[in-house]
């Protein structure tokens, strides 16, 4: 059997989660001697929107921009087909539904074997519900299907994915490269140098629960008024305006709403602890740069954090909407920083054995070869 040549396509212009995670595997199996591709969508109205191919491009990844006039616009079709001849792919890849659409009529036609990750939905509205639905009856036609967690492995076995096409992969992260503390983003947003510096990073939307963050932070600075205590949320969206208002004019200088951070490494190493609030998620990433960070965590249990956070082991976990916990626990690890050193290392080697690039990169490269030979 001939090397895989792979064809990843997202249909995403923002470079988040998921998108990390087909760079990281993407890297990962180039060191194997696989060579691969990423299609990605842009809106032809707003193609200046599309920072996930500027991204590829800076990683000197093999990358495609496909302009669409709608979601499903059928004129990709060609030009895909014209990529997939033009660098011999052999194996799809589709990273939602929308680019699942595109994957299932390519192989089709040209009898290629398709794959789908399947990473889970953040929002439960009538549309999303329907997305959820359409997604569910596109993985059912592919070949082999990767579930970053193991909760959306159960999930997607209950809904009638079959289990020998269907494997649990979670999400990874390259382990080596960190950084060491260079106080960049001290220095941008005028945070002191010897500052305890609490953070977060993740798109300002409702099912990320920012909002139990920066009123546990308020809370917890106005019990410890002393404490050099401050907190940056990275991210964008549509939460910001709403989010802003919480935040108290005498506190707007130590509880940061900090916009898109271009730089991950500089975000992480200017912590000191990180923090994830979300009520729902398939397999949280930043928890896993948290630990290539050998940063204290606290989160929530939501999807896949409680196969990387261990209470009081690799971190802190504190239920969903609980501002009292998390402020609690916020001052606690400030308190105590042996506590939090302990937490941090052995996330960090929990992220090195469980969830290394290289590890997980090695067992989707196995999934490819077994669904190639089934698929004839």
């Amino acid at each position: 059997m001939n090397q895989p040549r792979l064809l990843h396509i997202r249909s995403s212009y923002f470079y988040g989660g998921p998108e990390r995670q087909i760079t990281y595997l993407t890297k990962a199996l180039e060191k194997k001697g696989i060579k691969s591709s990423v299609a990605t969508f842009a809106p032809r109205q707003e193609i200046i929107k599309n920072r996930y191919y500027t991204r590829l491009q800076q990683l000197n990844i093999n990358a495609h921009r496909l302009d669409i006039d709608s979601s499903f616009d059928r004129q990709p079709l060609a030009v895909l087909n014209d990529i997939i001849a033009s660098e011999e792919t052999n194996v799809l890849i589709g990273h939602d539904y929308r680019a699942d659409y595109f994957v299932l009529q390519l192989a089709k036609k040209l009898n290629l074997p398709a794959i789908s990750f399947s990473r889970g939905w953040t929002k439960n509205t009538l549309k999303v519900k329907f997305y959820e639905w359409l997604d569910i009856r596109f993985l059912k036609k592919m070949d082999g299907v990767v579930a970053v967690s193991r909760i959306k492995f159960d999930e997607l076995r209950s809904k009638g994915i079959s289990p020998d096409r269907l494997l649990y992969i979670p999400n990874s992260i390259p382990t080596e490269g960190a950084i060491a503390r260079q106080n960049i983003l001290r220095d941008r947003f005028d945070i002191p140098h010897d500052a305890y510096l609490l953070g977060s990073a993740g798109r300002l939307s409702i099912e990320k629960s920012q909002h139990v963050l920066i009123k546990a932070a308020v809370k917890a600075l106005t019990l410890v008024p002393e404490a050099p205590v401050y907190c940056l949320l990275a991210g964008e969206g549509p939460r910001h305006k709403e989010l802003a208002a919480l935040i108290p004019d005498k506190l707007k200088d130590r509880i940061i709403l900090a916009g898109w951070i271009e730089d991950n490494d500089q975000f992480y190493a200017d912590l000191d602890l990180f923090v994830l609030t979300s009520a729902t998620e398939g397999f949280p990433n930043v928890l896993l740069e948290a630990g290539k960070y050998s940063l204290p965590a606290i989160s929530t249990p939501a999807g896949g954090a409680v196969e990387i956070i261990e209470d009081d082991h690799s971190g802190l976990l504190i239920p969903f909407e609980d501002t009292d916990a998390l402020a609690d626990s916020i001052l606690s690890l400030y308190q105590d920083r042996a506590k939090a050193k302990k937490l941090g290392e052995n996330l960090a080697t929990i992220t090195r054995e469980k969830f290394g690039a290289s590890i997980n990169a090695e067992k989707f490269l196995g999934f490819i070869e077994n669904v190639r030979r089934e698929h004839g």
